[in-house]
């Protein structure tokens, strides 16, 4: 369950760092795969542990994951990404 947490905190500093961006979706998607890699999103060490490494479409596939209810259910509930 740790990798499906790891994810879901990653998706969630994607959609604050998304919200925030004025580029282009492109630009800021990988600027944060870019800042991910060089582990200057605040996130728990143990997230990097679990998520050495992601990519812009791991990033949307999760995504979409999660709007399809498939990533983050656990016991029939579903976690709820932070608003």
């Amino acid at each position: 369950m740790a990798d499906t947490e790891a994810r879901l905190l990653i998706l969630e500093a994607f959609e604050f760092w998304r919200q925030e961006q004025v580029t282009l979706a492109t630009v800021a998607d990988l600027n944060f795969v870019d800042l991910y890699e060089k582990r200057q999103i605040i996130l728990p060490e143990w997230v990097y542990e679990s998520c050495p490494a992601i990519s812009r479409s791991t990033l949307h596939r999760w995504r979409k994951l999660y709007k399809q209810q498939s990533l983050g259910k656990r016991n029939g509930k579903r976690y709820q990404l932070a608003s």
